[in-house]
Order: C-alpha cells, then structure tokens, then sequence
C-alpha cells in the first residue's frame, strides 16, 4: 500500500462524494444553497441549535454562523425561536423546507454509502470510518489563515 497519497487520495474522494450529494440536491430545487448552509441544515435536522452552537459545530466564527443563520431563513429553510429558559437565545429550528431538504440529504448519503458497499469489502469500508474516527477524535483542528483553510463554500 502506497501511504503517501492518503491525503490526495481522500480529498478526491471527498470532492466525489459532496458532489454527488450536491447534484442530488441540485435535482431536488436546492441549487442555491451553499455548502456550509446545507452543513447546517445537516446539524439542525438533530433539533434546534442557538447561532453560537450552530458556530462552534461549523467550526466558524459567530459572525459567519449569523451569516449563515440569516441565509438559512432568507431561503426558508430555517426560523429563529425562542428559548423560554433564556430571552436572549434564538434558537434556529428547520422548517418544513429545510426537513425536506435534510431529509433528501440523509438519502444521497445513504445511496453514496450502498454505491461504495457496492464496490469496496465492507470490512475495507468499515475499517475506513474507524480510522478516520480515530484520527479526527486524536488531532486538533489547525490553526491556519482563512486564506490557506478548505473550504466547503
């Protein structure tokens, strides 16, 4: 096994898959909606998440999550509630639109993971996601400029 191309080798991969879920969500009318929003939509079908939360799961600042959560509403995908615990927390829920949209998410990936059952040995494929599991459970997140950071957008 050549472990020098890993890195290349799982970008690909990733550049595959995200855009086989992106056509997909193309197809279903959500062709607007940028990578790090449908990330959120993704995290908001597990319930509600304050802008803050929804900050620190995206890995943003909390500018970029207002950013991001301004987006959300103004595609009607998402609503700011209240929290009756706390007056200040606004809360985003999905809408009946986003729920649709993260639910014809769940499918692509469910499709892209039988395709990739469909081609590699189950336990290849489940060896995978325990050692990406493990790696990204044992790494911090780099400090990087915004300039040199992937981006999902």
């Amino acid at each position: 096994m050549d472990e020098t191309d890993v890195v290349g080798l799982l970008a690909r991969a990733c550049e595959r898959l995200v855009g086989s879920l992106f056509t997909t969500l193309d197809d279903a009318g959500f062709g607007t909606v940028s990578t790090t929003s449908a990330l959120a939509v993704r995290m908001l079908a597990d319930g509600p998440m304050t802008p803050g939360a929804l900050a620190v799961a995206l890995g943003v600042t909390a500018q970029a999550a207002g950013k991001v959560s301004g987006e959300l509403e103004k595609q009607g995908l998402a609503l700011r509630g209240t929290d009756p615990r706390d007056a200040r927390a606004r809360p985003l829920t999905l809408t009946a639109e986003g729920r649709r949209m993260a639910e014809t998410m769940r499918e692509a990936e469910s499709i892209a993971i039988e395709d990739w059952r469909a081609i590699a040995d189950p336990d290849d494929l489940e060896a995978l996601v325990r050692a990406l599991r493990a790696y990204l459970e044992s790494t911090d997140r780099p400090r990087v400029s915004q300039a040199r950071r992937i981006r999902l957008t």
